[in-house]
């Protein structure tokens, strides 16, 4: 039997999801928030470096889109090889459908792999920008509590999303 389409049942719909409305979404509020802090600078203490993040963000969440479009159109069911040879039969039949979804799995996670990471690159550099326009003008020392406390989540975001890469990478789940 030919190996199934991708690493675990529903990965290929997760990246289609993620490629399909969570980046696009996200790389609409960078933009959104890029444009906020040009037009408004002198409220922003941080704005090269929150602009630097979100452009970042906004570049990698659209990467993530077009890795996700094209590991989508490498998702090959057995049953979509099975109508795409009907004039192979026996063991030729077999040696061939394994061949091609084997081709189709390796393109698929190479795409699906690029996409993930886009991702990831993007939230980080999302939870940065983010992280700089939360910084009052005069710094932490001008904070208030809650604003200091929604700064430290943006900054706990972006290591979470860090760590979480990088125990995914050492776990070979790439």
């Amino acid at each position: 039997m030919p190996p199934t389409c991708c690493p675990s049942e529903g990965y290929a719909g997760a990246i289609d999801s993620m490629g399909t409305i969570a980046a696009p979404f996200l790389a609409g509020i960078g933009i959104a928030l890029a444009v906020l802090v040009i037009s408004n600078e002198q409220d922003f203490p941080c704005v090269a470096p929150a602009l630097i993040g979100l452009v970042i963000a906004t570049a990698a969440f659209i990467a993530c889109l077009e890795f996700a479009f094209f590991a989508r159109e490498h998702v090959v069911t057995p049953s979509d090889l099975e109508e795409w040879a009907p004039g192979l039969g026996g063991s030729e039949r077999a040696e061939w459908l394994g061949s091609e979804q084997r081709t189709a799995i390796g393109k698929f996670r190479r795409w699906a792999n690029r996409a993930r990471w886009a991702c990831n690159v993007g939230i980080v550099a999302f939870g940065a920008g983010v992280a700089c326009v939360l910084l009052p003008k005069g710094g932490p020392s001008h904070a208030t509590d809650a604003r200091l406390a929604v700064f430290a989540l943006a900054v706990a975001g972006c290591f979470a999303e860090v760590a979480a890469s990088v125990t995914t990478w050492c776990r070979g789940r790439t």
